[in-house]
Formats: C-alpha cells, structure tokens, sequence
C-alpha cells in the first residue's frame, strides 16, 4: 500500500500545486535510465524547476521487473504473457503501476528482492531473484524493451484524451526504446510487432518521437570484456545450503557495476576471442549470430540467453543493427544502421543526443563511456565528428536530417553528466518541424510549447528559427479561435491552414490565414479568428525565430477554441468542467467530488474501476446551466470493494479522469 497511501495524500494535498502547471502537453513524456540506473536519473531535468515550469514535474513512475524469476524466459515455462511465472512482472509487491494522469513520467527498472523472493519497490537497493541473474537495472535489453510497452499503456490509459506519447532513453533507455519499436514475431520486417501497445495498427507503437541520449546505438566495450565484478549479500536464510560458498537465498545486488550483467552482455559490439587466429566474436543482440557463440571463458556472463526465451543455445539470433558484413564492412560490428529486416518504424521522429567530451583535448571520440560515432545510427560518413561528413541519420525518409536528426556537442557533457543537460535534452523534445509530424491537440485546452534550437543539421532555414506544426479536429461546424501567446523577445507568427499541407510543407509556405508577433519584452496575444469551421481535421504553425538557448525557459501557450464563451483551460482540466477534488481520498463509505463548471454544460461523472468498466449508475447524468459555480456531487462506495477506481467526467467532446482509493 506504500504508493498507494502516497498518491493518495498527493491528491489530497498536491492536487492544488498540479493544477497551477501553467499548460497541458499534446504528449506525455517517458523517461528511460540506463544501466544501473533509476528512476532518479532524470531528476536533472525532471526536477529542473524551470522545466517542471512548462508541463509539471514528474507526475508518476512506472516501476518494473525484468528478471522477477529464477527462470530468464520472459513468458515463463508456460509460454503465456502476463502469467506469474513471466521473468518480467510489473505488478507485484506495493505496486499495481495505474498511474496519475500528467505529462512527465520516469520508467524505473530499480526494483528489490524480498527475503522471500518477492518482489517490491526500494528506491536505490535494486537486486536480482538469485545467483545466476543480473540486477534488474541490469539486465537483458529485450525484457526492458517489453516493460516500455507496458508503461506506454499505463500512461495512455491514465490519459484518455492524449494519443501517443514521447520516449527519452539515456545509455541503454536508448537500446530498449528501440527494442520495442523493433522487435517483431518472426524477426522480419513483415511480423507483427511483438510489444506494441496496438500490434495491428500501423502506429500501434503509440510513439510519437524517440529522443536518445548517450546511448550506445552500435555498442560500448568500454572497461573491455571483463567479467565477474560482482557482489552478493552474504546474508542469506538460517540455515540455507552453500551454493559455491554463498548462501542459496542471497542475493545479489547492484553495489558495483555487474560486467557480467545481462546488460554489458547485450551491450557489447564484440566478445573477446583467446583464439588468437580467430577474430572475436560479434555482439550478438546489437549485430546478430549465436548465443553459443558468447565467450564463457576466461569470463562468463550470468547466461546467454540473449532472446529471453529460457534457453542460452538458440542458433540464430536477429540483431537491432545491420549487420555490418552484409553492407560491405571488414567486421559485422561496422554496421551503422538499423536492421532493414527489423527496420525502425519510419512513422516516429528520431533525434540523437551525442556527446564528444574530449573533443578539444588531445584525446577525442565519445562521453568517456561509448564513442560518439557509437552513439547514433547513420549511412555513409565517419559517424565522428562534426557536419555532413560525419553521415546522414537514420532512419531516412531520403531527405537528410528530416525523419532523423542529431544533436552534436563538441565537448559536451560526460555520460553521467547527460542527464542533468536540461537545455539540450529539451532541444531534443523539440515538436514536429513538418505537417507529418504534428502533435494532436485537442480544443478548449491550452497547451506548451517551446521555442527551440532545433538539430546541429537541419533540412532547411536556421536551425534558430522553430517551426512547430500542431493539427485538431472538428466533428461539428463551428466558429473556431486560435490564440497564440508569444515567447517574450522573440518574433515569429502564427499560422492557420485552411487545407490540408504538404506532408513537408516548407517554412515559406504560409497558412491561408496568419498573426504576426514582434520580439517584445513581453508575450504577445494574437488570435486567428474563424467565423464557421466546417468538420474536418486543421493544422496549425507556430513560428519564432531568432531562438537562442534560453528561449525554452519561457513556454509559449496555444489554445484552439470552438465556443467563444469558453475558458482556456490547465494541465489535466479540459473545459468546461474542472475537477477541484475528490473528498475524502482514500474514502470508506460517503464522500463528495467537487468541480468547477465555468459555463452550461452538458456531460455524466461516473466511476470505473482498474479495468475501465463502470461501477453502477452515473454519479452525475444531465444539463448543468449555473455558470461560475462549483457543483458538489455526493457518491456512496459502501458497496465497492476496495482497491483502486477512477472518477471520470465525459461531456463536449472532453474526457478528464481522478484516480481515487476505496479502503475498508
């Protein structure tokens, strides 16, 4: 009950400090640590106060297991998913993972083992179930890659109203972002996705844009193939067995860095070979080939069951990367590119963040952990260093720079250091620069966005001058309104198009309908006004120019309006109706939700439970004309038993839900 009592008395207590976020996101954000890493790794930025200004802070976690057996087999003897003896879990122990609704959340992979093998959330304590497995931050990146599917559908069910959601992986995040975007039935470019939320769908991925930070894309062998540095608790069960002198029930945990890790295995681009006529062996996830060909001598991995499915022989194996023989390279660990027979889907934006720490010193290439042509994927080029000879990002939709894009720093921050760089992982967050890439936007809410310098190479224009494409839709015909407040300093303009645009519609081509704004020292308001819209889906530009690498700090604000008697509304509160609070919480017996209602509505309040099904009769069913007021609605949950249930409001086109505990 640890998070659950914790959430709960955020709702109570917090509720207020979350509702005054300035705005709402078209998309929540996921961030994903690294080896050995937690959730806490991205407190640099999610904690930056000046980041928490434009959307929130970090609203919720989701916390997961992915070595929760003694078994490596990610679905367990049974071969069924989502069974208890699954090698990955993400409801266990203190942790059911039905997250707050919000725009920032964090994956955390650091979870601990009970005396008893069970498995619960210790912040900075994570372990593994026995002596043959890593850590859990330590371990295989296609488990990992599975539990971000998971957290992408516990963020999108906590966020009825959004329709995707964006990926920030540092270090290995990076590796298993791409595993779930990857990984299909079969291994082939024509499977089906094997972790999408949405297997069928073609954006069944629901990822708007991946941003990597650090990660080593095409491998590290950092600190070399060395293997075994590892520490167990000696403190096992009285009178357990010795298992090679240890204690049967000890466990290992992630006091040094495992290098016999899961992880390390997976992140090798090559394995040592003492056969001196023989060249070594490829890393087999990154670049293909076979599990029995992973080193176990002089040093050994935990296992080598590379595919997570319980068996460490398995002939073949399907690797994230082209394997670098086949596009004409001396070693398979060349490759520069994703695997074209499990290609990236070219429907998500890319941006890679490299760092090349030591660029101006005598020693250069990398953040001191991977090298920085290893950081990002590319063709042709170098993959070093600055400009177009370095390469083109891939994936390509053929115009360089436009489906993918990198962020070099010369002498930028060390890996460690990554993480805490808010200014150019926002640069990454930047929105979509073209019409294919527009967020969704939903009316009568308004919404952040950030005027950013965008890639070190971009298709066209400066890259100081952001272009940020957003698109809604409109059911019925409507007199609609776009406002726009400005980025204080900065000029630019606002853009309506009446038709549809080009897919990469350029930055001379201007909406049928605009506002300009000049570079005052304060925000500027200025509004499209449309005197009937008929149904149909609209794009909309926001422009500033001139962007220097503080303009972010000062979020401009977008809100499309389809009533002119309605409110702009904050994170989490669409109009016209606004939760206020949920009374008491947790509850046992009677209580009160209160809501603002800022003009006549229409709409039902009703409760559901975990799995979205409604429980009895809607809380509030009708027409509310007083406007102005505060509506107080009284509910009963004598009946309900207790657990975790949601308040959601449903009227005018929105949805906003409250988590709510029932205790008895």
């Amino acid at each position: 009950m640890i998070k659950q009592i914790f959430t709960a008395l955020l709702l109570m207590l917090g509720l207020q400090t979350f509702a005054q976020c300035p705005c709402d996101c078209p998309y929540p954000v996921l961030f994903i640590h690294g080896w050995t890493g937690s959730y806490e790794s991205w407190d640099g930025v999610t904690g930056n106060p000046d980041f928490a200004s434009v959307w929130g802070g970090r609203v919720d976690i989701f916390h997961a297991a992915p070595n929760a057996t003694t078994s490596s087999n990610i679905a367990g003897s049974d071969g069924l998913m989502g069974t208890a003896d699954d090698d990955i879990q993400w409801v266990f122990t203190n942790e059911n993972n039905v997250l707050n609704a919000g725009c920032i959340y964090a994956m955390n992979f650091d979870v601990s083992v009970g005396s008893n093998g069970s498995l619960g959330i210790l912040p900075l304590a994570g372990g593994a179930p026995g002596l043959t497995h890593s850590d859990n931050n330590e371990s295989a990146i296609t488990k990992q890659g599975a539990l971000v599917g998971k957290a992408i559908n516990a963020i999108l069910a906590a966020n009825p109203a959004k329709k995707k959601v964006i990926l920030v992986g540092h270090s290995m995040g990076g590796l298993a972002s791409r595993e779930y975007l990857q990984r299909r039935a079969g291994n082939t470019a024509t499977g089906t996705p094997r972790w999408w939320v949405q297997p069928a769908a073609a954006d069944g991925h629901k990822v708007a844009k991946l941003l990597t930070v650090g990660t080593p894309h095409r491998g590290s062998n950092t600190l070399g193939n060395l293997s075994n540095i590892k520490s167990a608790d000696p403190n096992g069960n009285p009178g357990d067995s010795l298992v090679n002198g240890v204690p049967s029930s000890a466990k290992v945990e992630n006091i040094l860095p495992d290098l016999s890790s899961e992880s390390v295995r997976d992140l090798r681009y090559s394995y040592d070979n003492i056969n001196l006529f023989q060249q070594d062996y490829p890393g087999v996830y990154l670049f293909g080939g076979k599990e029995t060909d992973i080193p176990t001598f002089p040093y050994s991995y935990w296992n080598n069951d590379v595919n997570c499915d319980g068996a460490t022989t398995s002939a073949v194996q399907v690797g994230v990367n082209q394997n670098g023989k086949t596009a004409g390279f001396a070693y398979e660990w060349d490759g520069t590119r994703d695997n074209p027979n499990m290609p990236l889907p070219t429907n998500v934006r890319y941006t890679y963040y490299v760092s090349n720490t030591l660029s101006g010193g005598s020693l250069s290439g990398g953040d001191l952990v991977v090298d920085d042509q290893r950081q990002w994927l590319f063709t042709g080029g170098t993959g070093t260093g600055s400009g177009a000879s370095a390469g083109t990002p891939a994936p390509s939709d053929g115009t360089p720079n436009r489906l993918s894009d990198r962020i070099y720093l010369s002498g930028g921050p060390d890996h460690l250091s990554e993480t805490s760089d808010v200014a150019n992982v926002v640069r990454g967050l930047d929105e979509g620069d073209y019409p294919v890439f527009a967020h969704d936007i939903n009316k009568n809410v308004t919404y952040a966005g950030m005027a950013q310098i965008r890639a070190s190479i971009v298709p066209e224009g400066p890259n100081t001058t952001d272009a940020d494409w957003f698109k809604f839709t409109i059911t019925a015909a409507s007199p609609v309104s776009i406002t726009i407040n400005s980025t204080p300093g900065l000029a630019g303009r606002l853009d309506f198009y009446g038709t549809t645009p080009a897919s990469y519609a350029a930055l001379t081509v201007n909406g049928s309908q605009n506002k300009t704004f000049t570079a005052g020292s304060t925000s500027q308001t200025k509004t499209i006004s449309l005197s009937n819209l008929n149904p149909g889906t609209y794009y909309v530009r926001v422009r500033h120019n001139a962007v220097t690498a503080n303009n972010w700090k000062n979020p401009y604000r977008l809100t499309v309006t389809a009533n002119s008697n309605a409110k702009t509304g904050t994170i989490g509160q669409d109009n016209p109706i606004t939760f206020l609070s949920s009374a008491p919480n947790p509850v046992q017996g009677e209580g009160k939700i209160q809501v603002a209602v800022a003009r006549e509505a229409q709409f039902t309040v009703v409760m559901r439970d975990i799995a979205g099904a409604q429980v009895g009769a809607p809380l509030f069913e009708g027409e509310y004309r007083d406007t102005e007021n505060i509506l107080n609605i009284p509910f009963n949950v004598s009946d309900v038993p207790a657990g975790v249930y949601f308040i959601q409001v449903n009227g005018d086109g929105f949805t906003q839900t409250m988590r709510m505990m029932v205790v008895k």
